[in-house]
């Protein structure tokens, strides 16, 4: 995905950008700032993480104890569970960003709706599939934590304490990886990005695209 994304540039002509990446995108950007760095200008992570199954920061006995053979599992067998394949409908998608919201912010119920049922039902816009493989994908491309101080760009960290997907653990263990980056925790977000949370983050956000 990462040499997707270079394509892409060199595809628009783009020599250097500024590289925001949101969950599985940030695990995709930082690739990029650490094996094309000549590409990168800045780099944004927001909501995730250097390694997300990073044994130190697991705090369940049966998480740390099957954590490790799960490379093995995904790569070697089908895994069926509904987590992992869900029926995509509008109905799901409404359920998965309410819990993914928060309980502080505003959940854009009717916003959210129009977006999504325009993405599914007249664009045909999401792959059945698309969540295993992208679970997969996470899971191949193992851990940067031992790479993330060869970030030598302008680097934010971007999280939310009620993340329940990637807990906010993560930013606060990247961060000290790397001793020039900058982490913005925004108190009560989830994973997701709702209109009242902008303010907690975007004034930092315009700050570090300034100054790269």
């Amino acid at each position: 995905m990462a040499q997707d994304t270079l394509g892409l540039l060199d595809y628009l002509d783009q020599t250097k950008v500024h590289l925001l990446g949101v969950s599985m995108g940030g695990m995709i950007a930082q690739r990029i700032a650490i094996s094309y760095p000549e590409r990168v200008n800045s780099i944004c992570s927001v909501m995730s993480s250097a390694y997300l199954h990073d044994q130190s920061l697991l705090k369940n006995f049966l998480e740390k104890l099957y954590s490790p053979f799960l490379p093995f599992i995904f790569k070697h067998f089908y895994v069926k569970h509904p987590i992992l394949h869900p029926k995509i409908t509008v109905k799901y998608y409404m359920n998965m960003y309410r819990f993914l919201n928060g309980k502080v912010f505003k959940y854009e119920e009717e916003g959210l709706r129009e977006i999504i049922t325009e993405a599914l039902e007249k664009r045909k816009g999401q792959n059945p599939k698309a969540r295993y493989q992208q679970y997969c994908a996470i899971l191949a491309s193992g851990s940067r934590i031992q790479e993330i101080s060869k970030i030598n760009k302008p680097f934010l960290i971007i999280h939310g304490t009620a993340d329940p997907i990637i807990p906010v653990s993560h930013a606060y263990k990247m961060a000290s990886l790397n001793k020039s980056a900058i982490l913005v925790i925004v108190d009560g977000m989830g994973h997701t990005f709702p209109k009242e949370s902008y303010p907690f983050f975007y004034p930092e956000l315009l700050n570090h695209l300034s100054k790269s």
